[in-house]
């Protein structure tokens, strides 16, 4: 076996957050990420962890709302924000961008206005007020 290999029998491969063995918050192969006792996620994870998700948040727009691509790219990059922060979620359940069907039924249909006063309506709107402005304000050709 590798030092690698060993290092990941011996720490586990956790994809969350936890407590070690000692109490400090860490995540994923014994990465220590607790501020109090040393630990820092390095920029460059950061910028990875960033790109990653802006990929998969534009996967799943590009694959569950595939009408988005053909809007004009201020409305497509504010859906993009939107999967970023949110997640594509379900619309069954009502969750993430597919829980908002009149938003995205206007913007699909030009209703920019529409789109606006349906994002203004949800909860979204109440939890992240500032956030809503700048992305609604993308809802234009």
């Amino acid at each position: 076996m590798s030092l690698r290999d060993d290092i990941i029998a011996e720490e586990g491969t956790i994809p969350y957050h936890y407590l070690d063995s000692r109490g400090y918050h860490s995540c994923g192969v014994g990465f220590n990420i607790d501020k109090d006792h040393g630990g820092v996620i390095p920029q460059p994870v950061i910028d990875f962890w960033l790109d990653y998700k802006l990929n998969a948040a534009r996967a799943d727009l590009d694959k569950y709302l595939p009408w988005a691509n053909g809007r004009p790219a201020p409305v497509y990059e504010a859906l993009w924000d939107m999967v970023y922060q949110m997640g594509i979620g379900s619309e069954d359940r009502k969750t993430g961008v597919l829980g908002f069907s009149t938003m995205l039924s206007c913007l699909h249909a030009g209703d920019w206005d529409g789109a606006k006063a349906a994002a203004r309506a949800s909860h979204w709107d109440a939890e992240t007020p500032n956030r809503v402005e700048r992305v609604i304000a993308k809802f234009h050709d």
